[in-house]
């Protein structure tokens, strides 16, 4: 982990003293009402832009602010999922080196597809 990641959680740690559990549970509430305001936005955006071919997607994504709206989204659905699917792990998986081995799998996976959705913004 980089200095000033490890710098960054430590401040989020000092103001937000929670335990472990909770602090995950916060960050699951927090980006499911990031994903409620995308969302929103997102299908005000669409209704307003009218019949949608093509190049009104292309169109519709062309500002930086809506690729980095759109990414914000999608990491959030990512940690959302994570937080999720560790949690069903951790409860009902109790074979530690099978568990391990999954969550490795669902991390490798949900890594690959923030490369995959930046790329698919970035790449117009």
């Amino acid at each position: 982990m980089s200095e000033a990641l490890k710098s960054f959680a430590n401040a989020v740690e000092k103001f937000f003293p929670l335990p472990y559990g909770l602090r995950q549970w916060v960050g699951q509430r927090f980006t499911a009402v990031l994903m409620v305001l995308y969302t929103l936005s997102f299908a005000v955006k669409f209704y307003l832009s009218g019949p949608i071919g093509f190049s009104e997607w292309q169109k519709l994504f062309a500002p930086i602010w809506m690729k980095l709206w759109t990414l914000a989204f999608m990491v959030a659905l990512f940690y959302h999922a994570w937080v999720g699917v560790r949690d069903i792990f951790m409860d009902y998986i109790g074979l530690l080196v099978l568990r391990l081995f999954l969550q490795s799998i669902v991390i490798m996976v949900l890594v690959a597809y923030t490369f995959w959705v930046i790329d698919i913004l970035w790449s117009f």
